[in-house]
């Protein structure tokens, strides 16, 4: 009797050292859960593999641009910037091929102006401490002129075949099952996932969202770090801009403008805050935001998808 009394003891004293961000994403996950099986009950045909696997695809560009928000926002800011460097990225491909650029230089360049773009904010943000929401809104602003200017707000159509070197990488299917672009996401989310828990620059960054005079106190350079936090975000960025494109065979200038609420929007519905945050759940709620909206189409606008996100969020980090 002592003996089970101690170990129903010792079980609820390992319930009660559960981590509660270790939780968040059985929590997202259940959420996901219910949602789908919700929509099946509605229509049947949205549980086949087909669908679910078009949800999946529509939702690599903002897995990618919410891995970059949620580093972003456990460091305690927001890029505003990120979908309209995500375009850049797309309209660049067009151009470049006709003049003979190969393609993997062509992606080495769209990744490079996304790293030049995110050292853009990370300057005005660390080195000029201005606040991240308008000094980013305003370089959105910047790339908006640039790709009205050099576009005059025409698509680019990539559907010949000279392009298709390029449109391939968004249409190739491993094994003929999976297309490229999932794979590729959730490569960059082990990736980053493993980089955030065991590399020190990875848990610096919580540290600074959390207390950034403690972590300063600790020798952990705050300008450096959040750099790197703006640069990683922007070159994430610029990836979904060209596994947009290259899946769509179309650059369309002002596509991408809505993945900077959307990421927002996955990050938040993974519980996603200041010195916390879970890739896991993020990644879940990436997958949230788009069985919403691909069973709900069209969605009145970002807003309402913030709204079902804070709601969320709000549940699993209460007051």
């Amino acid at each position: 009797m002592e003996k089970t009394n101690r170990e129903k003891k010792n079980i609820l004293k390992t319930l009660r050292q559960i981590d509660k961000d270790q939780m968040k994403p059985l929590f997202t996950a259940t959420v996901l859960l219910i949602i789908v099986g919700i929509f099946s009950l509605i229509n049947p045909v949205f549980r086949s593999f087909t669908n679910l696997h078009s949800i999946f695809l529509n939702a690599v560009p903002v897995g990618l641009v919410s891995i970059g928000m949620c580093i972003l926002v456990m460091g305690g800011f927001f890029d505003m910037g990120t979908g309209l460097v995500a375009s850049m990225a797309g309209m660049m491909v067009g151009p470049l091929m006709d003049r003979g650029v190969p393609v993997s230089l062509i992606i080495l360049i769209a990744l490079c102006m996304g790293a030049v773009c995110g050292a853009l904010s990370g300057f005005a943000v660390s080195y000029l401490n201005l606040n991240a929401w308008i000094s980013t809104f305003a370089l959105s602003q910047i790339y908006r002129t640039i790709l009205f200017v050099t576009t005059d707000g025409i698509p680019f159509t990539l559907a010949s075949e000279k392009y298709s070197a390029f449109t391939q990488l968004g249409r190739i299917r491993v094994f003929d099952v999976i297309q490229l672009p999932i794979l590729v996401l959730l490569s960059v989310y082990v990736l980053s996932y493993l980089f955030l828990r065991f590399r020190r620059l990875g848990r610096s960054i919580y540290l600074i969202g959390n207390n950034p005079t403690a972590a300063q106190i600790c020798g952990i350079n705050l300008h450096s770090t959040r750099m790197f936090m703006f640069i990683f975000a922007n070159v994430l960025s610029a990836m979904a801009g060209l596994l947009f494109t290259a899946r769509a065979g179309l650059a369309q200038p002002f596509a991408c403008e809505s993945y900077t609420f959307e990421g927002i929007a996955s990050a938040f519905v993974g519980g996603a805050m200041a010195g916390k945050g879970n890739l896991i759940s993020v990644f879940i709620g990436a997958l949230i935001v788009f069985t919403v909206k691909s069973a709900r189409r069209p969605v009145k606008n970002a807003v309402e998808t913030e709204v079902v996100a804070k709601n969320i969020n709000a549940v699993q980090n209460p007051p």
